[in-house]
């Protein structure tokens, strides 16, 4: 039996990945894993970030694709889907990058503990709640920790990649997939239930929130024992370049797809074509 046309008796996923090896053995063996930045679906009329990073910018890296909407990282590192990621760090096929989207959904299904209600002549940081502020950071850091204790054991020459989001214009639209709408958007709801009138405040709650992320984050790559990149994806995005308050546009994913690409250019100039990410 030839190798190509063993590679395509393979299971998916992996035999995607098994295809595009034996096509392309000079690509990347890479893993996906996350939540709707990753795999929000809309095809060629709206790409999430790593469908930007296969098509826009020809990444030349063969995916593991392994994220799913509304991942969290508590949700990620359980059990079952631990157990998932090990075996495929473990994998014959040596995958040397991990690229990690997590975070974004924990904050978001903690902000009715993080966010007090408003009230007369309270300014908006008293309305934070910092124990539960930092309870919620404090677990998604445990969820990245067990993330690169896993991959220490198991492979530790692979190198893992996360991003930071951006700050969301809270612009009060739904979440739609294929224009229709799946979920109120929640961040203006909590907002509103916690009597947050002043667009000002909302925006200074946020960049707060994902300010706390960030820096706990941050303070992981300073002590991380193998690669980990944290790409300080904030800053990239205008208010035109949010299709919802939880997702971009499709151009507004290409743009933050765009700075993680050059991140991972920094360590392997093979992966993306330079021509492709600063014509975008």
């Amino acid at each position: 039996m030839t190798s190509r046309r063993y590679a395509r008796l393979q299971p998916r996923p992996y035999g995607r990945v098994a295809r595009q090896l034996t096509d392309n053995p000079d690509w990347i063996p890479t893993i996906t894993e996350g939540d709707s930045w990753f795999a929000f679906p809309g095809f060629l009329w709206r790409r999430n970030i790593i469908g930007h990073l296969q098509r826009t910018f020809r990444a030349r890296m063969a995916m593991l694709l392994m994220s799913h909407n509304g991942d969290t990282v508590e949700k990620i590192m359980s059990r079952n889907e631990k157990r998932k990621l090990r075996y495929a760090l473990k994998h014959r096929y040596g995958f040397r990058i991990l690229l990690f989207s997590g975070g974004g959904n924990d904050i978001i299904d903690a902000m009715p503990e993080i966010l007090r209600p408003k009230c007369p002549g309270v300014g908006w940081r008293s309305c934070i709640n910092d124990d539960a502020l930092a309870e919620t950071i404090g677990s998604i850091r445990t969820g990245y920790e067990s993330l690169l204790g896993l991959r220490d054991r198991h492979n530790p020459h692979c190198h893992i990649f996360t991003h930071a989001y951006d700050f969301p214009t809270v612009n009060g639209e739904p979440i739609r997939i294929f224009g229709k709408p799946v979920r109120r958007p929640p961040i203006t709801t909590e907002f509103r239930r916690k009597g947050f009138k002043r667009p000002e405040d909302r925006r200074k709650i946020v960049r707060f929130v994902l300010a706390e992320f960030h820096a706990m984050l941050y303070e992981l790559e300073m002590d991380a024992l193998n690669p980990f990149t944290v790409v300080d994806t904030r800053g990239t995005l205008h208010p035109v370049h949010w299709q919802d308050e939880m997702h971009p546009s499709d151009r507004g994913f290409g743009l933050v797809a765009r700075r993680i690409g050059r991140a991972i250019r920094k360590y392997f100039p093979q992966a993306i074509p330079r021509s492709r990410l600063d014509s975008y």
